[in-house]
């Protein structure tokens, strides 16, 4: 199992932007190495509910409102497939 963190800061993005906050947020977890169901493909730009890979927990930190934490647990396959 490979357990990685990953972090957003929610002040960096645009208040007022044509992309929608949820592929703005992916793109920026993407960009950090984080996994998702259909990385690759053009519809990834029209995907309002992307899905992780594994099993994705997230948290806000409470000093600092804006900030989030991703965490994305993947398990590999005898094959070398994610799960």
């Amino acid at each position: 199992m490979t357990t990685k963190t990953y972090k957003i800061d929610y002040t960096d993005f645009k208040e007022y932007s044509k992309v929608p906050i949820q592929v703005r947020v992916r793109m920026a977890l993407n960009m950090q190495g984080m996994k998702f169901e259909g990385d690759g493909l053009p519809s990834v730009a029209m995907d309002l509910t992307p899905k992780p890979l594994g099993k994705m927990t997230w948290w806000e930190e409470v000093a600092h409102p804006g900030i989030r934490f991703f965490k994305q647990e993947l398990e590999e396959d005898e094959d070398g497939t994610i799960t």
